[in-house]
């Protein structure tokens, strides 16, 4: 049970006891003695009810019950020995009140038993918590002092904080097959490697990604993870250099090695996914503090790798182009059929703007983008279609002439920014199909609105009553 304090310790009968009785014996002691006032039961509440109130309070069960059960016999032998009326059988208020003396310290115990126990659980976890803080707060002042070791040691390095920011910018970038270059790129700066390559996991294999230089006399396309020195890196996920490799076997079996140093790319949980190799290195650059700095780049890429990992998945997932910002032609077609199929169920309007632009730069495309999403909603859709150079608009629960008026002001914001646009846009075509229940699918819509493509006269000079190439 717990005691006084807020720590939970064995019950100790005696001390509960010994308070019980020593209340009890006060109080029916002093009605005994002071004259007419027979047992205090002229009191109410009687003096008794603070006995059992204090000793359930301190000690809980079961000396709550005891001292309930004691004042209530108390009570009723007060009661049954009153003068005024000796042995006379206990009316039905006095025993409920007997009755209620040891209803209330049973009752009284039990709430303080369960206040305990939630006490006790809150300071368990408060204990839990305080390690947790403790252990957080050792670590961060171990990464506080790591943090100073490495900015101590990056501006020790020869390498100008210009150069360190090129570099490292390209580390930044969402696609994997630009990254890998930019890998051995930091290891090609930093450590003055002269040949470097980068490795992924394939089906059990290590297989080339990217090399610095692009050949190398002797470089393999495929990488067994037997060998040695990289065997190593992937059983124990660290950097391992010839020099370690000599200390392990002999020189006379180092020697074989192909490899001065390798380290392991890891996923965020620790899992090897790739391993960055150099293949030749200035013999003076070869000691523990490049083989750290090496340690501290493969962290870092491996940031990145995993960043530029999940930005692919995403846009795979969602058909989304890093380029433009508009859906991927599958994507695009799955989403027109999808609206396609709610206009017909549920008889609602659908429009499709076709945009034609030939020979666009990925930058230029982007751009035109940009000013579709401008002038619609956010429920609208732009996606590529199979065809170069071709966007379509999707535009649901919008009428022929609503979406004739939404191309209208594309066509106009082009017209208006002519100067400042790329040449490529200013041979944008427009066409506009709208739905119709004779319509058997998503692609005869698609077809209306790719025939109504017409080339305009002259670039973004619209005819009499229609912005530039503007057709439907």
């Amino acid at each position: 049970m717990l005691r006084s304090g807020a720590h939970e310790g064995p019950y100790r009968p005696l001390p509960a006891l010994l308070d019980t009785w020593l209340g009890v014996v006060i109080i029916v002691g002093a009605g005994l003695v002071i004259p007419g006032q027979w047992g205090l039961l002229h009191l109410q509440p009687h003096p008794l009810w603070f006995v059992v109130l204090a000793v359930a309070l301190r000690y809980g069960p079961p000396a709550g019950y005891d001292a309930g059960c004691l004042a209530g016999v108390s009570y009723g032998l007060l009661v049954w020995l009153r003068p005024e009326a000796h042995f006379q059988p206990l009316g039905e208020d006095d025993q409920l009140r007997s009755f209620l003396l040891f209803a209330t310290g049973g009752l009284v115990s039990e709430a303080m038993r369960g206040a305990r126990q939630r006490f006790a659980s809150m300071e368990e976890k408060y204990q839990k918590v305080a390690e947790t803080l403790q252990e957080v707060r050792v670590r961060y002042r171990a990464t506080l002092e790591v943090k100073a070791e490495l900015e101590k040691r990056i501006i020790d390095q020869p390498a100008s904080i210009a150069t360190l920011y090129t570099v490292a910018k390209k580390l930044t970038t969402p696609q994997t097959g630009t990254l890998y270059p930019a890998i051995l790129d930091l290891v090609v700066t930093f450590l003055e490697a002269e040949a470097c390559a980068l490795y992924l996991q394939d089906d059990r294999h290590l297989r080339l990604r990217a090399g610095r230089p692009e050949i190398w006399p002797g470089r393999p396309e495929v990488c067994s993870a037997q060998t040695d020195l990289i065997g190593q890196v992937l059983a124990e996920r660290r950097v391992v250099t010839i020099r370690d490799r000599i200390l392990a076997v002999g020189p006379s079996l180092a020697a074989r090695e192909a490899v001065l140093m390798a380290g392991p790319l890891l996923d965020p949980n620790g899992q090897v996914v790739g391993v960055v190799v150099v293949e030749r290195l200035p013999y003076l650059r070869l000691t523990p503090t490049n083989a750290q700095l090496f340690e501290l780049i493969l962290d870092w890429a491996s940031t990145a790798l995993h960043t530029a990992t999940l930005c692919e998945q995403t846009c795979d997932r969602t058909g989304e182009e890093d380029d433009s910002g508009a859906h991927a032609a599958t994507r695009t077609m799955q989403l027109l059929q999808a609206e396609f199929l709610r206009a017909r169920r549920y008889h609602l309007p659908l429009s499709v703007v076709v945009v034609q632009v030939e020979n666009v730069p990925a930058a230029t495309l982007a751009r035109l983008v940009m000013v579709c999403r401008h002038h619609l909603r956010e429920v609208d859709v732009i996606g590529h279609l199979p065809e170069p150079g071709h966007l379509v608009l999707i535009l649901p629960l919008t009428p022929l002439e609503d979406a004739r008026v939404a191309a209208q002001r594309i066509g106009e914001h082009l017209q208006a920014y002519r100067d400042q646009l790329d040449h490529h846009l200013l041979a944008t075509s427009l066409g506009i199909a709208a739905f119709s229940p004779d319509l058997l699918g998503a692609e005869p819509l698609l077809a209306q609105a790719q025939t109504a493509l017409q080339p305009p006269a002259s670039p973004l000079q619209p005819p009499a009553s229609s912005p530039p190439s503007l057709v439907s």
